[in-house]
């Protein structure tokens, strides 16, 4: 086994003595050992393929039996979770989003990419130090295409340090990979599909492709991918409004076809082992188009009108990015220097026709349409350099800057006659620009068994939004400071327990969406819109947790934030009887939460893997407090079959869940999967069932001093769902790391979504 300070990678011989591990570059300590031989230990410094040769263990005994050498699966430092899969045989045929689903603490919804730690959502992935660029069901799509057996470990971090941006509330996952080939290529293509048998308008059909190429210094990459998605939603709607007596109903269906493409496209030169140049240029391609069929019945003062809504939209988006860095390895030890450039482009235009019959009190036919572009732009640097004293003290220092865009124009106009005439009331031009520039440090040490962590990050936002349809909007320009602290102490007689305690601060920023003052109607009286007064967020949270047996983990803590996020529904102040839903700042949201997390293997075929969390959730929205007590559940079962057939069992609950002055309630869902390989390892196939008893419920409630709301929700991805896919492996050549471009801008560019 190889063996480091917060890290542990085992195997065992074959039986004519060879070995192979795969680690990634560190410093570790070889351990041999077999029964009857004396054990065998060697310092060593991996940083690229060793060939150790014939090793000769000195004879104890005439006795000669292998014997099996396990790592840990599971370790736990100050600040990280780390799990050890270079040589865990349990995990073939499965792909990285079911992985990820069983690491501590780690939840990702599937039908909508929401990645959550201990319950705590804004989580960033990366994968080799570069963080994904990919958010939401992409992100999905994403890890399902990545084969579990080419990962190495998993690092999940609950709570980010200074070195990553501020506004990342829900920790880090890193995924390092194994070594690839070198002097020639590898890679994997496949396709996935599903249908819902009781919607003709849902299904998904999703073909991809990937390659790694190497040749002398110079890596080549290169991944595709295309889908087509059928969705539809059927809203059952009320609303009473006892101010203007008005009660109204309205019932719509909304069938969705999307077509996405993507393209990543990048290389990395090696000047020699400790010296690259890297370049990636990632594009994407949405091509997006709904009907929205109602009915709408409205009673007001016993006086009915009655409407039938036609609506019918189409959206387009172009996004672009380049990402380039280099980077300089300074020692043995893994210091580094690094420059890291982004830049970053969207371009949307959002078109839709609405055409309304009204009918009883009112007669009336109302047509009119709406043009929305929008421009987005991200320019992003950042410089760091990280000195490691020894194997236990570490410094890292480093500097960023980046700059937000956004323009958009809304124009809105109705058809009188022949002729369209512009709505000014509805029409509007905004935009938006912010500068962030932060610096930051941690250091890191060890102390015999005691380690710890302490970060510092300073942030300056100078932040200008401006639009043409409400008063002037101040502008942002302030100055935070956010400490991170991690404290881990070992106990027990192997120091196989521990207790950690953490403390950091974050802040979120709103998204340019968030900030888009756009109108966008769904029935004649619900529209949405964004608030272009929406203010950051600040959040301080802190936790104690407790690791046993390296397996099992819980964790206590409260989080309390200032102006916190929250959907917020309220009635139009021109139009009583509208309803606007909108992203508001929260006065104070203070959440006390505590999460159990870890696997409980009932037999040797059979692994189960429990992550729950409850939440007491303390609310101040427009005046209004709100308690509320949440439960989330989540279980992941493996079981082994014959003929190397491996069959996933996963099921999830959540109790109802208040976000701003909206309340939720879903039902639990139930999914399994079969899988099997074939061609030694090489084909993969899949076989899906996705909420196995079509629970598929959503409610949404409002209940305020001016109106009360309910809201059935069914959306088909919330339905059963029958699906399958393939994947095959190919390679050729010998063997070396792959390597993948660096960024620094990932937050930036979620933020345009």
């Amino acid at each position: 086994m190889l063996q480091a300070a917060d890290t542990l990678f085992g195997t065992s011989a074959a039986t004519d003595g060879s070995f192979e591990l795969q680690a990634i570059p560190h410093n570790y300590t070889l351990k041999i050992s077999m029964l009857g031989y004396k054990a065998y230990e060697k310092e060593m410094s991996l940083q690229s393929s060793i060939d150790l040769g014939e090793i000769q263990l000195e004879d104890l005994s005439a006795e000669l039996k292998e014997v099996v050498v396990k790592g840990q699966r599971v370790t736990r430092t100050a600040d990280r979770f780390i799990m050890n899969l270079a040589n865990d045989k349990s995990i073939f045929g499965k792909d990285a989003f079911n992985v990820l689903n069983t690491a501590p603490g780690v939840f990702i919804l599937e039908r909508d990419g929401s990645v959550t730690v201990n319950g705590k959502s804004g989580t960033q992935v990366y994968v080799n130090e570069r963080p994904l660029h990919y958010g939401g069901t992409d992100l999905v799509r994403y890890l399902q295409n990545l084969r579990a057996e080419d990962i190495v470990k998993i690092e999940v971090l609950p709570n980010a340090g200074a070195e990553y941006d501020a506004s990342v509330t829900g920790g880090i996952i890193k995924i390092t990979l194994k070594k690839r080939r070198d002097d020639g290529f590898d890679g994997s293509i496949g396709v996935s599909g599903n249908f819902v048998p009781e919607d003709k308008n849902a299904s998904a059909f999703s073909p991809f492709y990937n390659m790694n190429y190497r040749i002398n210094k110079l890596n080549l990459y290169a991944q595709l991918n295309y889908g087509i998605y059928r969705m539809a939603e059927h809203i059952d709607e009320e609303t009473v409004t006892p101010s203007i007596n008005m009660n109204e109903h309205s019932i719509y269906n909304t069938p969705q076809r999307a077509d996405v493409g993507s393209a990543r496209i990048g290389g990395i030169y090696d000047f020699s082992d400790n010296q690259s140049l890297g370049l990636e240029v990632n594009y994407t391609n949405v091509a997006s188009k709904f009907k929205s069929l109602g009915n709408s019945t409205n009673i007001t003062d016993g006086n009915q009108i009655d409407i039938v809504s036609n609506y019918d939209g189409k959206f387009a988006m172009d996004n672009y990015s380049v990402s380039g860095n280099y980077l300089l390895k300074l020692d043995s030890l893994g210091s580094m220097f690094k420059v890291l450039l982004d830049y970053f482009h969207n371009n949307s235009v959002n078109n839709e026709n609405y055409n309304a019959l009204y009918s009883g009190t009112v007669n009336i036919d109302s047509v009119y349409r709406s043009k929305i572009p929008t421009i987005n732009s991200t320019y992003a640097a950042t410089v760091d350099w990280s000195h490691h004293f020894n194997a236990g003290n570490t410094l890292s220092i480093g500097a960023k800057y980046a700059r937000n865009e956004m323009d958009n124009s809304t124009l809105y106009d109705y058809l009188q006659g022949v002729d369209w005439n512009p709505i000014d009331a509805l029409s509007n031009v905004n935009s938006f620009t912010e500068n962030i520039s932060a610096v930051y440090g941690m250091f890191s040490s060890r102390i015999q068994k005691f380690s710890y962590s302490l970060g510092l990050r300073g942030e300056y936002t100078d932040a200008s939004p401006y639009t043409n349809k409400t008063d002037k909007i101040e502008k942002q320009d302030y100055f935070k400071l956010f400490p991170s602290i991690n404290v881990m102490l070992p106990f027990g007689n192997k120091g196989n327990h521990s207790i950690v305690w953490n403390y950091h601060r974050t802040i979120t920023r709103p998204s340019f969406m968030q900030l888009n003052p756009t109108r966008t109607s769904t029935t004649e009286y619900s529209v949405v819109t964004g608030n272009p007064k929406l203010q950051p967020a600040l959040s301080d949270d802190g936790s104690v947790s407790l690791n046993l047996f390296y397996k099992y983990n819980l964790t206590a803590g409260v989080t309390n934030t200032q102006n916190a996020f929250g959907m917020v529904r309220t009635t139009d102040s021109n139009e009583p009887g509208v309803i606007i839903q909108t992203t508001g700042n929260v006065a104070r949201n203070t959440v006390w939460y505590l999460s159990l997390n870890g696997p409980v293997n009932p037999t040797n075929w059979w692994q189960m893997n429990i992550n729950m969390t409850g939440k007491r959730n303390a609310i101040d929205v427009l005046g209004e407090k709100f308690l509320n007590y949440n439960f989330f559940g989540y279980m992941n079962n493996t079981f082994s079959l014959p003929k190397d057939f491996k069959l996933d069992i996963s099921g999830f609950y959540q109790s109802p869940v208040i976000n701003g002055n909206i309340k939720t309630t879903q039902s639990p869902q139930l999914n399994a999967t079969l899988r099997k390989q074939f061609l030694k390892n090489r084909l993969t196939v899949t076989l899906f069932v996705n909420n196995i008893f079509n629970w598929n419920r959503v409610l949404m409630e409002v209940n305020t001093a001016d109106f009360t709301q309910v809201m059935h929700d069914k959306v088909t991805y919330a339905f059963r769902t029958i699906g399958a896919s393939l994947s095959y492996y190919f390679n050729g050549g010998k063997n070396v790391k792959y390597k993948q471009v660096e960024t620094g801008a990932a937050e930036e560019k979620a933020r345009l979504k």
